[in-house]
């Protein structure tokens, strides 16, 4: 007890200041002081620990390794910490409960003799947070796992809708491109006024398919974010002009004046895609016609501010139809939404049209917005930047008008599909071009070998040998540069990858264009090799 007196009075004043629980044993474990953190900590007195056993503040479970701790100790005292890199330490209460404490040894020496002092510290709270922030970790890790699995599902679902509109695409387009080539080739002949009727009806609803199978891949196309844009020079008024041609006759049919209210401070050529500006318009003026019964389609088109390298243009469209109700108004540019059940039923459509014109116009970087009332009509107006430019436009040839030398052209049409074969005999013996048929990609390359050509135009999809093997065997096998013209009826962004990549030199969407198809195969044939 003298001893332990003696190690109180040396040690009490500063070890009470401290902020850990101090506990000061000898060499067998006796408890010779403690302080008042100690019992704070532990929930027993002071008379209650010191003259026991330090084996009393702790869990029988940890006794073992103390007596092994403490022989090390005594082995060689130096300073070390117990309870830290990834040790579990606990102390055991009065109440016989047990939480992780850190313990830090260091040994002191006075006349009485060798003692080891032990600091002990409470990290319940430490551990809790750890626990947390592990809980936290792994349930960030599942969260990413699932996250990723998600994604990757999403990825392959998105991948495999757009190769099965791919398909779909290429399915639909075949038996197009001969319905809408055949009539055109049967406009042209001497018709009566009803078979030409019958035919133009073919024709129109033709296209009107083939605009819906162009909004369902350009939606993909915005799902997918393969939306792409073009920057290219056009001349606004004329392209919005020409477009608008397109409907004079569907406004003589239903009796509505058409009127244009063109800028003309607006600059001559402006940098953009004119395609999609034009499908932007054609859009709403489409829709604008189908919902109005009596009156005027107004097209105006204004310049909304300008500076040295951009020009911002507000174009509107309104109508004197039926209108929409207010509360339709925040839904009516959702993928297939229109304004109620009646509506389809009436004026029929997907209600597509008006999703793909916003994503057009907002993926460009402008913005669109819709004022109506019911049976008073509607004004769509939508505003889209563009960049100026000092280039000058180059008229376009897409004439059909042949010289000596194009009447000499040789052509290779590779195409398996047999009325497709007949149409572009037909289109071929039109331009007064030489032309040969090739089946499959096999045969022409048989037909390559023992006949020259100055152009083929390469089907994609074809039995035993398709036009991408084809095309890379003529490049690489033959090394020929004959130009070579891709007839697809796969208009995704992957496909027109893929013809550059295999070394054609450019491609034809089908439906063909046979002003398109002329002006590309005289383009390629007169271009130096």
């Amino acid at each position: 007890m003298e001893t332990i007196r003696k190690v109180e009075s040396k040690f009490g004043g500063i070890l009470e200041s401290l902020p850990d629980a101090i506990v000061i044993v000898d060499k067998l474990g006796i408890i010779q002081f403690v302080n008042s953190e100690t019992e704070k900590l532990l929930g027993y007195a002071r008379a209650e620990m010191v003259g026991s056993n330090i084996e009393k503040l702790m869990p029988s479970q940890h006794r073992n390794a103390h007596h092994a701790q403490r022989n090390s100790f005594w082995e060689n005292p130096k300073s070390r910490p117990m309870g830290l890199a990834g040790q579990n330490i606990n102390a055991r209460g009065k109440d016989g409960s047990e939480f992780p404490v850190t313990i830090s040894l260091n040994k002191i020496e006075i006349e009485e003799g060798i003692f080891v002092l032990a600091a002990i510290r409470d990290i319940s709270y430490q551990k809790k947070i750890e626990r947390e922030l592990t809980e936290a970790r792994i349930q960030a890790e599942l969260a990413t796992e699932v996250a990723q699995i998600a994604q990757a599902k999403a990825e392959s679902a998105m991948k495999s809708k757009q190769q099965f509109l791919a398909n779909m695409s290429h399915e639909i387009r075949t038996p197009m491109t001969a319905i809408i080539g055949f009539s055109k080739v049967v406009l042209k002949t001497d018709l009566t006024a009803k078979q030409r009727e019958y035919i133009s009806a073919i024709k129109t609803s033709s296209d009107s398919l083939l605009v819906l199978i162009n909004d369902i891949l350009d939606l993909a196309k915005v799902d997918a974010g393969k939306m792409t844009f073009e920057s290219a020079p056009f001349q606004l008024e004329k392209d919005i002009t020409a477009m608008l041609h397109l409907f004079d006759l569907k406004l003589k049919e239903k009796n509505l004046l058409l009127i244009t209210d063109y800028d003309t401070s607006i600059p001559k050529v402006l940098l953009g895609d004119a395609v999609r500006l034009n499908q932007i318009v054609l859009n709403l003026v489409s829709n604008a016609i189908k919902f109005t019964m009596q009156g005027t389609i107004t097209v105006s088109i204004r310049l909304l501010n300008e500076s040295e390298e951009r020009a911002t243009v507000e174009f509107a469209v309104s109508d004197t139809g039926i209108g929409l109700e207010e509360n339709m108004i925040p839904t009516i540019f959702e993928n297939f939404q229109q304004a109620t059940g009646s509506t389809a039923r009436l004026f029929g459509g997907t209600g597509l049209g008006l999703a793909i014109v916003k994503q057009l116009v907002e993926r460009q970087g402008g913005a669109i917005n819709v004022k109506s009332v019911v049976n008073d009509g509607s004004t769509f107006n939508f505003t889209l930047p563009f960049q100026k430019t000092n280039t000058s436009i180059k008229p376009d040839n897409l004439g059909l008008e042949l010289n000596f030398e194009s009447k000499k052209i040789k052509v290779l049409v590779v195409e398996d599909v047999a009325l497709n074969q007949l149409l572009m005999k037909i289109l071929l013996d039109d331009f007064g071009f030489e032309r040969d048929i090739a089946s499959n990609g096999r045969i022409a390359i048989e037909m390559l070998q023992t006949k020259s050509y100055d152009i083929i135009l390469m089907d994609l999809q074809m039995p035993e040998m398709n036009g991408f093997e084809a095309t890379a065997y003529i490049r690489n096998k033959m090394n020929s540069k004959i130009p070579i013209i891709a007839l697809t009826a796969d208009v995704t962004a992957d496909d027109l990858i893929q013809c550059n990549a295999f070394g054609m030199n450019d491609h034809i969407a089908k439906p063909i264009d046979e002003k398109l198809l002329f002006a590309k195969i005289v383009e390629l044939v007169k271009k130096p090799q």
